[in-house]
């Protein structure tokens, strides 16, 4: 994730937003318009939060050390948090401000510079909120996505402030300071909002609902997991920290498991590009199996006799298991049978994509044997003569795991 980039981002949106507090400010004074100083306050607290951002972000960007071996990330939201303070102080600044011009008549001179000054402010706002939008989403900053919040809000009362100048101008009276007690408690509400939201992640909250079910249906679906146990975010920063609890096929070793680990990961940082580090537990699967497939020599549903050889079977049947019964069963010829060689590799192909938990079976060659396996099929040793008794053997624990092919050669005879 590039920080760097919102780094430039906060710099440069700093200097532009103070210029426009001092000129809105400087402009609002000669002017007498108080409402226009309440908004360069208003601006003002914006450099102070884009300052923050700046400075939040750069820190953030320092390597990982000895003392802080997560890195800096939550410099960037503690930051957010003292911003938030700030803006609430500034907010109760300009509203006991406000009661007090609006019991005063209303006042201005040189109108025309003092609208100037707040239709410029709209229009400046408006271009610093989509490009601090933008990175925000980019980068997945807290800070940067506050302001650019408030700039958005910069662009409503700027245009509020125009209408304000207008009317004041025409002597309308409690007008200007109405609007100042106004943009006093909106000032407040966005430093109250944006202290909430720095605490949760101070905490470790994850304020997106939908962040966790994304990312455990994207882990869930990856080749190998079983089950997904756990799973725990937090955020830090612009980013995120993961924890994760998977079952796997109890019989494959640890390299294997090793392998899903970090596939897991790597596919995990590739959707969320936000994820700094994603912590991978592995366990045995012990859940229900569901989808059972036997090697049968007709259509005889639950009654048809179990064929001696897997890459020779005339057909296989599927049975569907739920809570240790049987619901139902269907039967899929067996398209390769005639195939000259390697007929058992071509099935064990073709069967994967039927999302079978377990195969049951007398003799198995190796290549299909480890096409199977490779697919986290569980494989077990055939023991009786028809579908029905050996789902009955499997269910009782009669079965044992083939944990090796049982002969060498795919060619069937």
């Amino acid at each position: 994730m590039n920080i760097s980039k919102g780094q430039k981002v906060a710099a440069t949106t700093t200097i532009i937003t103070l210029a426009l507090a001092l000129v809105k400010g400087i402009i609002g004074y000669f002017t007498g318009s108080l409402v226009l100083v309440a908004d360069a306050f208003h601006s003002g607290v914006d450099v102070i939060a884009k300052f923050a951002s700046w400075f939040g972000l750069k820190i953030a960007s320092r390597k990982a050390s000895d003392t802080f071996p997560y890195g800096f990330y939550r410099a960037e939201t503690l930051a957010a948090l003292v911003v938030s303070l700030i803006i609430i102080y500034m907010a109760i600044s300009i509203l006991i401000e406000g009661i007090h011009k609006f019991l005063l008549p209303p006042e201005i001179e040189y109108t025309q510079l003092a609208l100037s000054a707040s239709l410029a402010s709209a229009g400046v706002a408006f271009f610093i909120s989509r490009w601090e939008a933008k990175t925000a989403k980019t980068i997945n900053s807290s800070s940067l996505k506050a302001n650019a919040d408030e700039s958005r809000m910069d662009i409503y009362s700027s245009l509020v402030v125009f209408v304000t100048i207008i009317l004041t101008s025409y002597h309308i009276p409690y007008i200007e300071g109405i609007i100042t007690i106004l943009l006093s408690i909106l000032i407040l509400i966005i430093g109250i909002k944006n202290g909430r939201i720095a605490i949760y992640s101070l905490m470790d909250a994850i304020t997106d609902k939908n962040l966790k079910n994304n990312m455990e249906n994207l882990l869930s679906n990856i080749e190998g997991v079983k089950e997904i146990k756990e799973l725990k975010l937090r955020q830090s920063g612009p980013f995120l920290f993961g924890e994760v609890h998977i079952s796997v096929d109890p019989v494959i070793d640890v390299e294997r498991a090793h392998d899903i680990s970090e596939h897991l990961e790597q596919e995990a940082k590739k959707a969320f590009p936000q994820l700094e580090f994603l912590t991978v537990h592995i366990e045995p699967y012990k859940g229900e199996i569901k989808k059972v497939l036997i090697p049968t020599s007709s259509e005889g549903g639950l009654n048809a006799k179990v064929e001696q050889h897997f890459g020779r079977a005339p057909a296989f049947t599927i049975v569907y298991l739920n809570k240790g019964k049987i619901i139902s069963y269907e039967t899929i010829k067996n398209p390769f049978l005639k195939k000259p060689e390697r007929a058992g590799l071509a099935a064990a192909k073709e069967l994967t994509k039927y999302g079978i938990d377990a195969l049951i079976v007398k003799r198995i060659g190796e290549i299909s044997f480890h096409t199977l396996k490779g697919h986290f099929i569980d494989i077990y040793n055939s023991k009786g003569d028809t579908v029905k008794e050996v789902i009955d053997n499997l269910l009782n624990g009669k079965l044992s795991l083939l944990v090796a092919p049982t002969h060498s050669s795919e060619k069937e005879e």
